[in-house]
């Protein structure tokens, strides 16, 4: 194989840059609900590890691991279905199923944070796809792998070249957990006051021992802001605008419950369904052979867009309801223009409460996916959300948490926005730093 690269450089038998190759290929452990992650090939994807979903007994952990126990900092490989995915082990925990080999680099020789980018390169990637086998399902023998040729420079240029990459993709990440953060706040902002109704209760309970107004509604601040007496007392000192609104968003919430048809809910507050308060409309079709390749995701059943074309049909942001198929249902954001195909949408432009919209229909996820009908072909029709009851209260409530919502989705795109600069950059600097064009 014809490659340029330093003089100084090394091109090195993977076999003999190694301290370790664990391959638990014709094995399979016996496996349960909970207790060690199990790592299997398809929660390993674009440089990472996926959250596991399998998992092995604690008790039969050192009986399956005999071939070898994983490292913090190993390299994992998935070998077939899809073959080539890297990620590097950041905890040692962990159980290895089949169509994984893991890879630990020879001390002083191969740095392994190195070889997380170097198995990543076209120069690996083109070998593994070239020693690869089978006519359905690709996949490398452990043989074949030892096989592949690495460039290795010097041990210390290896750790600059990957302390540069690993900065960027510890930048994407720590913006990926913000995200994650966000989102989860959110969940539970909205959960806190129209699910669980806790600012009501606390007035509920505050009322009960007869208290005057003003300590009814400061029991619903404390919960609001998650906050003692003592720190709303600071905060009316030094932020007393921010004091003043918290007050007022407490008093829009009643001070009693009522009966309804999902239990007690807040006095003056309804049951509605979905439909009621959010406009669903469906997308247009559009099929592969019309698609004119652009940057425009096409939504249609699955979790992720189906193509992307030229054109739009819905302006971002939008919300996509996935209307066919296994993921029937699947809520997803996009801050983009779309077209959506097979898939019903929220329209920023119509909904005035939506990121409010698109956090409920999250918290709703998993009723949603049970709503699916049809045996052969699931789906999910605009009209279906008539059976999704939600309970509505004040709309100076709504405008509030959607004043909430706004700002930290706003900073959820931005961190979205950053990363796609980030990703640009690392795959763009990969191949000039593993093949020595740009020096460290």
């Amino acid at each position: 194989m014809s490659f340029d690269y330093p003089d100084s450089w090394k091109k090195v038998l993977l076999d003999d840059a190694i301290d370790a190759l664990i391959d638990y290929r014709g094995k399979t452990p016996q496996k349960t609900d909970r207790g060690i992650p199990l790592i299997t090939a398809k929660i390993v994807k674009n440089g990472v590890i996926l959250p596991a979903n399998e998992y092995i007994s604690i008790n039969d952990y050192d009986d399956w691991m005999t071939r070898g126990f994983p490292k913090i900092g190993d390299v994992l490989l998935t070998t077939e279905a899809p073959l080539g995915e890297v990620a590097q082990l950041h905890d040692d925990k962990v159980a290895l199923a089949q169509r994984i080999i893991l890879l630990r680099g020879k001390e002083a020789l191969l740095s392994n944070d190195y070889l997380l980018y170097l198995m990543q390169s076209d120069f690996i990637q083109n070998q593994l796809n070239a020693r690869a086998s089978g006519s359905t399902v690709k996949g490398i023998k452990q043989s074949e792998l030892r096989k592949i040729e690495l460039l290795i420079p010097s041990y210390n240029e290896q750790q600059k070249i990957a302390k540069i990459l690993g900065d960027l993709d510890r930048k994407i990440e720590k913006n990926n957990q913000i995200n994650e953060t966000l989102e989860a706040m959110a969940q539970a902002i909205f959960k806190s006051w129209f699910i669980d109704f806790d600012p009501v209760k606390a007035k509920v309970e505050a009322k009960a021992k007869g208290l005057d107004d003003d300590a009814i509604n400061r029991a619903a601040m404390r919960v609001i802001a998650s906050k003692t007496d003592a720190e709303l007392d600071e905060m009316q000192a030094e932020s007393p605008a921010e004091y003043a609104s918290l007050q007022t968003t407490a008093s829009h919430f009643p001070d009693e419950l009522v009966e309804s048809e999902l239990g007690m809910i807040p006095k003056g507050w309804e049951v509605s369904s979905f439909n009621d308060w959010v406009d669903i409309k469906r997308g247009k079709s559009i099929t592969k052979a019309k698609v004119i390749e652009g940057n425009v995701p096409v939504v249609a059943g699955g979790l992720e867009p189906a193509y992307y074309h030229n054109e739009y049909n819905v302006k971002g942001p939008v919300i996509t309801i996935s209307a066919s198929g296994a993921n029937a249902g699947y809520v997803n954001l996009y801050f983009q223009n779309i077209w959506s195909s097979d898939s019903s949408y929220i329209d920023r432009g119509t909904s005035e409460y939506f990121y409010t919209s698109y956090v409920c229909l999250k918290f709703y996820q998993d009723m949603i996916f049970k709503m699916q009908t049809g045996a052969a072909q699931p789906h999910i029709y605009p009209k279906d959300f008539d059976r999704l009851n939600i309970v509505l209260g004040e709309d100076n409530l709504f405008l509030t948490i959607e004043g909430i919502f706004d700002t930290f989705f706003m900073q959820i795109n931005l961190n979205r926005l950053e990363n796609k600069v980030l990703i640009e950059l690392r795959d763009s600097l990969l191949p000039k730093l593993l093949s020595g064009e740009i020096e460290v």
